[in-house]
């Protein structure tokens, strides 16, 4: 199952689900008032069993796609129960007898799979840069030294052999700054926001080495988060009641707001949506908590998100998410209409 069969599928699965559900919610608003409270109480209890079996379906599903992703990293999923007893991660499907991960598990999955991605990014950065630099560097310069010393042996003119060092040196600058290009492309395309902010400083500045390619970095990462126009981010999250979060403590934006850097991004992509739904928070707090997370947010992901709802609100939905520019310019104009 790749990337692309799994969202097709669990996109086919969350239509029929939304479709069941509201079939469901006919069928018990129908017996309630037809017969009453206790009807419709039978019908709920009764005429669920096609919602529970794609339900699970979708959490099978989830789990599956999550495991053929931590296959591929020195991690394991979290051990399931020897007996059919319940644990904290896992729950067995009353349908099918499959197991799938309950919300606790959701969670430890992607703590996992977020530490490999880091280790992955680490290794790499480390063992595909760093020697090279080093080891290229330290070769130059000490043919440098070389021709200095040879410079005193065989009586060659010791201005060229400086000069020889002096180029070494600058080569070996040269190198380092390829290294911190490299890295920063790496980091920008898995959603850190300062490398993608170093990119496009780079590419603003004509005198820098590496201009042209930071621009078709920057390009790349754009295009990526073009698409969110057309297909919002959220669907590649998982929705927030899959973690183990106790909504009922939101009760305000302030509560959100204290604890929402505290989470990963895996987390804080699907409670910007949760925030944008909240009937009972007005948007002249909503919309100033988004702004916040425009500004300030560390990941590309979630300063997406951000942007999608702002630019939601201002109608304007098929504007790049990460027009910053255009968004706080809208905010100014318009912010003492949400007082």
């Amino acid at each position: 199952m790749n990337y692309f069969s799994y969202n097709r599928e669990l996109s086919r699965l969350s239509k029929k689900k939304d479709e069941e559900r509201k079939e469901l919610s006919k069928k018990i608003e129908k017996a309630r008032k037809e017969e009453g409270p206790a009807k419709a109480h039978e019908v709920a209890s009764t005429e669920c069993v096609d919602l529970d079996f794609i339900l699970e379906d979708i959490a099978i599903l989830k789990t599956n796609y999550l495991q053929q992703k931590l296959n591929k990293t020195i991690y394991q999923m979290p051990t399931k129960p020897f007996s059919d007893s319940e644990n904290d991660f896992w729950q067995e499907s009353r349908m099918t007898g499959e197991w799938y991960l309950k919300e606790k598990g959701y969670i430890e999955v992607h703590h996992l799979l977020e530490k490999a991605n880091k280790e992955k990014r680490e290794k790499w950065s480390f063992w595909a840069f760093k020697p090279i630099t080093v080891i290229t560097a330290l070769i130059m310069v000490l043919l440098g030294i070389y021709q200095l010393i040879l410079a005193r042996s065989e009586r060659l003119d010791a201005a060229d052999a400086l000069l020889n060092a002096n180029e070494a040196l600058k080569i070996s600058d040269e190198l380092k700054a390829l290294t911190e290009f490299q890295n920063a492309i790496v980091k920008a395309q898995v959603g850190d926001r300062k490398s993608f902010g170093r990119l496009t400083k780079w590419f603003e500045d004509t005198s820098y080495p590496y201009n042209t390619l930071a621009a078709e970095a920057i390009s790349s990462i754009w295009t990526k988060y073009s698409r969110y126009t057309r297909e919002p981010i959220f669907n590649y999250y998982s929705p927030i009641e899959a973690y183990d979060i106790d909504l009922k403590e939101f009760k305000t934006i302030d509560d959100i707001s204290d604890k929402f850097n505290s989470y990963g991004t895996w987390i804080r992509v699907p409670l910007i949506q949760y925030v944008w739904n909240r009937d009972d928070i007005p948007k002249n707090k909503k919309i100033p908590f988004l702004i916040n997370v425009l500004k300030h947010d560390k990941h590309l992901d979630v300063f997406a998100a951000a942007g999608i709802k702002l630019n939601e609100e201002r109608k304007a939905e098929n504007k790049h998410p990460l027009a910053i520019d255009d968004i706080l310019k809208w905010w100014e104009e318009n912010k003492d209409n949400y007082k």
